[in-house]
């Protein structure tokens, strides 16, 4: 694939994700017969309307100083020039110097000039700043957050459960291998580790009642204060709860995502969207109860729930799954 087509399926993948949201989206937009732009994004609502002029670079190499200051001069004059209301310049590759973005924009409006990374970006569109901080401000104020938009309150609710904010205590696990006999961790430690550094699939088992919900909220809490920590490098995922219960009763994976995921604020049109995006999202699922999504846990029937969550882990996205089916009879299902 050569760098033009690279660069239109990258502005395809940019302008589904405004048009998710409810942009309208222009491509390919001519300000002046010296400058086109390859996005313009337009979203009404609230009797306002916000009009964003985007830019997608997929270089070799970061993003060089002159083309940030560039990009930076024509976006600066069409905001003094009322004909935008903000400008990303989103970059695959990163940028040579990030301060700049800082420095640039000191003089403007919050926000009205920005510089993303992809998946800096696409946490920023879809909207999981809300979700993370949510989640954070909730677990670490026990609970007496006010959270005015009750986004995600399916989620919070399940954090009340049982008063987890002051109740859970993080148990120690054996990791045992080949060479040696085994060496004390922390488990959801353990398990941020796998699926966020070492990108693994995970099986949680336990009998009912022995803390495997509990053991994924608070692994939720964990990742998402680990996601948002500015000063910590290397690879982090957005943690994605998901209770497996009922979803038995969908013909189609991803519609039940789309219903879940909904339940959270986050917005896809439809299964299709979420299918095609689900890969390049940041994220970890954590799927809990397997052997809560139908009614009976027969043989026939786990053999079926297996089959109904197998696209998943045909996917890059790592996924931890709880049950407290045994695992011997989910591998001869």
């Amino acid at each position: 694939m050569d760098t033009t087509t690279k660069g239109t399926v990258f502005e395809d993948e940019i302008a589904s994700l405004f048009s998710m949201q409810g942009y309208e989206v222009k491509r390919q937009v001519r300000n002046s017969v010296a400058e086109e732009y390859d996005l313009l994004c337009t979203k009404r609502e609230f009797g306002s309307e916000n009009v964003i002029l985007v830019e997608c670079k997929i270089h070799a190499k970061p993003i060089p100083s002159r083309i940030i200051s560039d990009f930076y001069s024509r976006a600066k004059r069409m905001l003094t020039e009322c004909k935008i209301t903000n400008a990303f310049l989103i970059s695959k590759s990163g940028f040579v110097k990030n301060f700049l973005s800082n420095e640039l924009t000191k003089e403007l409006p919050r926000n009205a000039i920005r510089f993303f990374g992809y998946t800096e970006f696409i946490s920023e569109i879809v909207g999981f700043d809300y979700y993370l901080d949510c989640i954070i401000a909730d677990f670490e104020n026990q609970g007496n957050s006010d959270h005015s938009e009750k986004k995600i309150q399916p989620l919070i609710e399940q954090f009340s459960r049982d008063n987890l904010y002051t109740r859970y205590i993080d148990l120690s696990a054996i990791e045992k291998s080949d060479n040696s006999n085994g060496n004390p961790v922390q488990i959801t430690a353990y398990l941020e580790d796998q699926l966020s550094i070492q990108n693994q699939n995970c099986l949680l088992l336990g009998e009912i009642g022995s803390g495997k919900t509990s053991v994924c909220l608070y692994l939720t809490y964990l990742m998402s204060k680990q996601f948002r920590n500015q000063n910590k490098s290397g690879s982090k995922r957005i943690p994605l709860y998901i209770s497996l219960s009922g979803a038995g009763k969908y013909a189609d994976l991803y519609k039940f995502l789309v219903m879940r995921l909904k339940e959270y604020g986050f917005r896809f049109d439809n299964s299709s969207e979420l299918r095609r995006l689900i890969e390049v999202l940041p994220i970890a699922l954590l799927l809990d109860g397997f052997d809560e999504m139908m009614q009976s846990n027969t043989p026939y029937v786990i053999k079926d729930m297996a089959k109904f969550l197998s696209p998943l882990f045909k996917l890059s996205i790592p996924v931890l799954l709880t049950s407290s089916v045994c695992l011997q009879t989910i591998r001869t299902s």
